[in-house]
């Protein structure tokens, strides 16, 4: 950093190319930016909703498939309700984007649902909503991983019975299920 005083003013000129120790933490996440280059590395909506929007997804994604799954156990009368279930997670679904769509432009800093709601609410609401949230993150990822075994279980056992039609060797479709399980868990989480 370079500083150079005149008759009163003081001129400071940031070193833009700071030497950053290659760690682990540097390796892994890079050199830190600047301050000035931040509003350059902002992302499109397109990246942000592949980004930001998984929770919801995943979410909404899994709720589907538990749901068709109970009305198909219900029977076939009940998959009449599929779609009035259809639209009211259409209806869920654009009533949090133009929710969060308030909140940006209402918080263009950054606000989370403690923010918002300790600001509006107070702290009580707040400590719920940071716990709601909490919450969902432990569930979201129990199920991801819940529903990456059962595919994998799934896609196991499928194999198995070609195997066996195809007459190949039980130690031999073991070691493909067991990898196949394997490789599916580990993508998911």
């Amino acid at each position: 950093m370079k500083i150079e005083t005149y008759p009163g003013t003081t001129i400071v000129e940031p070193n833009l190319n700071p030497i950053v120790k290659k760690g682990l933490r540097g390796w892994l996440i890079g050199n830190p930016l600047q301050t000035a280059d931040a509003p350059s590395q902002t992302i499109g909506k397109t990246i942000g909703l592949a980004v930001f929007a998984s929770d919801a997804l995943s979410s909404t994604a899994y709720a589907t498939q538990e749901i068709m799954t109970i009305l198909i156990t219900a029977g076939a009368g009940a998959l009449v309700a599929v779609f009035p279930i259809s639209l009211a997670i259409v209806a869920l679904m654009i009533i949090v984007t133009v929710s969060y769509q308030q909140t940006i432009h209402a918080y263009p800093g950054g606000g989370g649902a403690y923010i918002v709601a300790r600001d509006n609410l107070g702290e009580l609401p707040a400590q719920t909503a940071g716990a709601a949230l909490l919450t969902d993150y432990i569930l979201t990822v129990a199920v991801s991983i819940s529903s990456g075994v059962a595919a994998s279980a799934g896609a196991a056992q499928m194999m198995q019975k070609k195997s066996a039609k195809s007459g190949a060797k039980p130690v031999a479709t073991r070691r493909v299920c067991a990898s196949t399980l394997h490789r599916s868990t580990r993508l998911r989480v």
